[in-house]
């Protein structure tokens, strides 16, 4: 059957306005009802209580502040991602945390590696025209499980038994995640403390990724698990699978799983998860084999968020932060709990006010809102340190 040039150009009229505005719908059928553009983003507040950010992340159960730290990280993450999307593996941080030292072994995965990143990228910096994912603070309705040890805090969820490619992808930002502080409050510190302490014990420190824990750092993490990112790092098939064989493994690591190291301490040897910098450096040096038994730092997340941080960081200080060194276990987390850099550093300087003072009166957190208000009190991070609500 014959259809008409007006019904086909209807038809196709009707399809583009679904494509691009059906995602609109998303918040439950709520209404915008506030809307603050900010550089390079938007973030819109629904009567329902649900926000849109960037027009694909569909934010529920947060308050206004985690929404916003919520933009800045995405913001931050961009930025980052930015810098490393055409990745130079001659860096010493690539051989760091990528393994590229073992060049003859990983050879066939250059181009791959090279891939995810520039996916990564794209992924963070898409604007319009998609849908989703959800994305949920921390609630009685959506807990986080499971701890530092055994995994990152950003959840990454598909649908149970939904291995398509277009499965719906939702966060779940964990209250660990608010913890850490953000990557401007990070890296200012470490410029303070450069400038300030001469002592050779604080420069190590300035050098030691242990001190650069930031939201920005756990979101990219966390889109190194999405499947449309890790999708280009596959595994080589031995030819006795014959003429038809089957599809290449993805052999990036499923969230909450990630890979672990073996360290000797006190004569006996120590499982120690790769969820930080020395263990992402020691598992970097495991050499590729013929058949894949372990993916190392190629299907581990976390290496490349710390590949990433650190060219961003060597960026922004001028110099590489080379520590801590793969042989000293005894640095193998973070910075110590209750611990700073350095003394002195006052966030609140990076609100444009040197001599804003904890409870001085300053615009709301709220970034559609603006009417002063007392700045609440400095809650304890799960590092032991201060995170001011809207200058964390």
């Amino acid at each position: 059957m014959m259809i008409s040039k007006i019904t086909f150009w209807r038809s196709l009229s009707v399809f583009v306005w679904l494509l691009v505005f059906c995602h609109t719908c998303a918040a439950s059928e709520g209404k915008p009802i506030n809307r603050l553009e900010l550089d390079g983003g938007l973030i819109e507040e629904y009567d329902n209580g649900t926000y849109r950010i960037n027009e694909h992340l569909w934010v529920y159960d947060c308050n206004n502040d985690q929404v916003r730290q919520l933009y800045e990280a995405l913001d931050d993450s961009k930025k980052v991602l930015k810098e490393v999307k055409t990745p130079n593996l001659d860096r010493f941080s690539a051989q760091e945390y990528l393994g590229t030292q073992w060049r003859l072994e990983w050879q066939t995965y250059n181009t791959k590696i090279l891939t995810v990143f520039s996916k990564a990228e794209e992924w963070a910096s898409r604007w319009g025209l998609f849908y989703g994912p959800y994305v949920y603070c921390e609630s009685e309705k959506r807990k986080c499980d499971l701890d530092d040890y055994r995994a990152t805090p950003i959840k990454v969820e598909y649908p149970e038994n939904d291995s398509s490619p277009g499965a719906q992808l939702t966060l779940v930002l964990c209250n660990r995640w608010f913890g850490a502080k953000s990557l401007t409050v990070v890296l200012e510190q470490a410029k303070f403390c450069q400038a300030n302490y001469p002592q050779d014990n604080i420069q190590l420190r300035v050098l030691d990724m242990r001190w650069y824990e930031n939201r920005a750092f756990w979101l990219i993490v966390t889109i190194f698990y999405i499947r449309e990112v890790n999708a280009a790092m596959t595994a080589d098939f031995n030819p006795h699978f014959g003429p038809n064989p089957p599809p290449a493994p993805n052999i990036f690591h499923v969230w909450p799983t990630h890979d672990c190291i073996w360290a000797k301490k006190n004569r006996s040897n120590r499982k120690i998860p790769t969820l930080a910098p020395w263990s992402a450096k020691k598992l970097a040096t495991n050499p590729a084999h013929g058949e894949i038994i372990s993916s190392g730092p190629l299907g581990n997340p976390t290496n490349y968020g710390l590949f990433s941080l650190a060219e961003y960081i060597t960026k922004e200080i001028g110099d590489y932060p080379d520590r801590p060194y793969v042989y000293n276990s005894k640095h193998s987390w973070w910075a110590p709990r209750g611990e700073r850099m350095c003394a002195g550093f006052d966030p609140h300087i990076l609100a444009g006010d040197p001599d804003l003072k904890p409870n001085s009166s300053m615009m709301a957190v709220a970034p559609w809102v603006f009417s002063p208000q007392e700045i609440p009190k400095p809650p304890v991070s799960r590092r032991g340190l201060e995170s001011i609500s809207g200058l964390s």
